[in-house]
């Protein structure tokens, strides 16, 4: 089977952990080995987090961390920021693709994340 890039893109930032476990085994079974997430606030860490639990029980699986900017959780509560800095420490690579924000710098992370995957799941 040919290896595939997967995007994570989060539509619902409140999906439940079930659905976004069930959606990634979905593109596991598809052939994705390498996801790319945005690290997005709620749904998007919950994803990031359940690629890592996978890649615990399948060794071959990598995620890539797609930050928009640096002050990227400058606002978010305390647990989510800690959250956010504990994936990028067991993340395989981290892309920071701006150093300050700018106005479409989360429409260039999408770019981003939709240029270089294979296919995309939607959480």
């Amino acid at each position: 089977m040919i290896e595939k890039t997967c995007a994570i893109l989060v539509t619902k930032p409140d999906a439940a952990p079930p659905e976004v476990s069930a959606k990634l085994e979905a593109a596991i079974r598809a052939g994705c080995c390498c996801f790319l997430s945005g690290l997005e606030y709620g749904a998007g860490l919950t994803a990031a987090e359940a690629v890592l639990r996978q890649r615990e029980i399948r060794p071959g699986l990598t995620l890539e961390c797609v930050i928009p900017y640096e002050e990227y959780t400058s606002v978010w509560d305390e647990p989510s920021r800690n959250r956010y800095f504990d994936i990028l420490s067991r993340c395989d690579r981290e892309t920071m693709l701006m150093r300050r924000f700018a106005p479409d710098c989360i429409r260039r992370q999408r770019e981003y994340l939709l240029r270089k995957s294979d296919i995309t799941i939607e959480i």
